[in-house]
């Protein structure tokens, strides 16, 4: 003790030291963990904290940007666990601050038995990444065969082979070599030369640039990978820095080579977000899905699978935007076998192109390239045909003549003010309007559940608007709708009640759903407005629309269960809301 007394000073002075150096120590320390400045991209988004729970492999609270999306956390987290149920999130979904989100389990019903498959044993040699014998579905055709097989090598020679042909069992299938030097890709936007280049065979992205000038400064650059090799007929195309500013997010889910969430700049189609996932699979059910639809900020395209119908297999080649293998249902046409690929490319001799044929299995579809030894025009065709795109043409032809080259127009193009008899001019951009363009307001009043002043399409008809405006009451008199009524800018409509000495019966009056503030205090999820919904767990914004949308395009909900119906909401979301709601 009395040594701690006389010592004290110089023991006080070795403490100091001690906390100086341990100090300097974990600050070093947290310069190597951090040995990067923040990004000026991150330094621009807010960091918030989001909740990950239910089927990922490290659930947790997460700190991240507020530009994130929903497959960013569940990344964060680990990945999905082999029992996640991803069909009811949205993964392109942007995150926002104390957000929850909840992978739930595949329930036991749901999920799928193994499908039973006779297989047959095939030989794959010459132009492939990895030769060799491979045992195969009985019904796969030859596409998938290269696929099984590491894909084509750059110096595949496939001009003359038919990739829709069906394997047959113990045959060697043989992908000759390229007998010509040369290979031919074009390059276009962002260089300073766009064209279409002679290169060599084993030439790199990066050789091809050079040819075509090299790269302009407003080049977007992040996803080039200047060390691939060419393949012969590639179309390259360099984005601008601009297109790339708010780049969306969707995600593309059910039959798709490969699921999952897809980045993309504005402007861009379905059909773009589908080759990108892959393509379709073979039991894709196509029919209802719109490939020239512009696809939208945290988009789920969902391609159903295709129940009991015989397939087609045809291989289309040439001039057309995505070259390849399509699955088609008997009974359809070269129309939606070009459509499925993109449409034509602009140098597609498509007069030559008979697009009522229909088609047949194992079929080969050769889209021809103009003749260079006439002079053609080239116009642009945008917005109500059913094959967008740029088309050649020789001088004199006509405006109808390009619109039946596209396929003709769809049922909801206006043609009142345009001149289809007029001829074309060099480099025109024509486009076709739709008689739903122009938005108009309309006041509806009366027996409609949600009354008020509606911004909607012009020509839009009393059916349509009634459904925006909530449907009608019980009350309504159906008498004294004119459902052929014409609106115009500002337009009024009235939904007058049924006179007051007619008896509404007791089974109609008990379909009235409650009131919103009905006496339990629940939300009822039949009358709320998006706020409203807004305040039940696990409900946002977005999930909150669809629920709206929902009821809009079915009805309303004959008990609490149906709100698992809505895209988006499953047993974990509804577990936690239903002691909240009603109908």
């Amino acid at each position: 003790m009395k040594f701690l007394k006389n010592n004290m000073g110089f023991i006080l002075i070795f403490l100091a030291i001690l906390a100086f150096f341990a100090y300097n120590t974990i600050d070093l320390k947290d310069q190597e963990i951090n040995p990067y400045p923040i990004s000026t991209e991150d330094s621009i988004h807010r960091q918030i904290k989001v909740e990950v729970k239910g089927e990922v492999l490290q659930p947790g609270i997460y700190d991240c940007y507020d530009n994130d999306r929903v497959v960013d956390l569940i990344n964060k987290a680990g990945g999905l666990t082999l029992a996640a149920d991803t069909a009811t999130i949205n993964q392109s979904e942007r995150v926002y601050d104390e957000m929850v989100i909840i992978v739930p389990r595949i329930s036991s019903g749901h999920i799928p038995p193994e499908d039973i498959y006779r297989y047959i044993y095939v030989e794959i040699k010459g132009q492939v990444n990895e030769p060799g014998v491979y045992k195969i579905k009985e019904n796969a055709i030859l596409d998938d065969l290269i696929l099984m097989s590491g894909g084509l090598t750059p110096f595949a020679d496939i001009r003359e082979v038919n990739l829709a042909e069906k394997l047959k069992h113990e045959k060697l299938y043989i992908i000759e070599k390229l007998v010509d030097q040369y290979i031919y890709v074009e390059v276009k936007g962002q260089v300073r030369n766009p064209g279409v280049y002679q290169m060599n065979q084993g030439d790199l992205l990066r050789d091809a640039i050079d040819e075509a000038g090299g790269l302009k400064e407003e080049a977007y650059t992040k996803e080039l990978n200047l060390a691939r090799l060419l393949v012969n007929n590639e179309f390259i195309y360099i984005y601008h820095l601009d297109d790339m500013l708010d780049e969306f997010a969707v995600e593309v889910k059910g039959q798709v080579k490969n699921p999952g969430v897809y980045y993309f700049k504005q402007e861009t189609r379905v059909i773009d977000v589908i080759q990108s996932a892959g393509g379709f699979t073979d039991l894709s059910n196509y029919e209802k899905v719109n490939l020239s639809e512009i696809v939208e900020d945290e988009q789920v395209i969902n391609i159903p699978m295709l129940k009991e119908a015989t397939l087609f297999a045809v291989d289309i080649k040439g001039q057309v935007k995505y070259p390849g293998v399509y699955y088609l249902k008997e009974g359809s046409r070269i129309i939606d076998v070009i459509g499925m690929a993109g449409g034509f490319r602009p140098d597609a001799d498509s007069s030559l192109v008979n697009l009522s044929e229909y088609v047949y299995d194992e079929q080969v579809i050769e889209i021809s390239e103009v003749d260079n030894d006439k002079e053609y025009f080239y116009v642009e065709l945008r917005g109500q045909v059913i094959l967008p795109g740029i088309y050649s043409f020789l001088p004199g032809e006509r405006l109808i003549s390009i619109i039946n080259r596209a396929g003709g127009l769809t049922a909801k193009a206006d043609i009142d003010n345009m001149n289809l008899t007029r001829q074309l001019e060099d480099q025109e951009v024509i486009v076709v309007p739709s008689i739903y363009e122009e938005k108009i307001y309309v006041q509806v009043s009366g027996e409609v559940f949600n009354p008020g002043s509606y911004l909607v399409p012009r020509g839009i008809d009393m059916i349509d608007l009634l459904e925006i405006a909530g449907g009608l009451t019980v009350y309504a008199d159906y008498e004294y709708i004119d459902f052929y009524q014409v609106f115009y800018s500002n337009s009024s409509v009235y939904i007058p009640s049924i006179p007051s000495t007619e008896v509404i019966t007791e089974e109609v009056t008990t379909q009235i759903p409650d009131l919103p503030n009905n006496p339990s205090g629940k939300v009822n999820i039949n009358l709320a407005t998006r706020e409203e919904l807004q305040t039940l767990t696990g409900i946002g914004v977005i999930l909150a629309e669809r629920i709206i949308d929902y009821r809009m395009q079915h009805g309303f909900f004959e008990n609490i269960e149906g709100i698992m119906s809505v895209s988006g909401i499953g047993t974990s979301i509804y577990e936690n809301i239903k002691d909240h709601i009603t109908v």
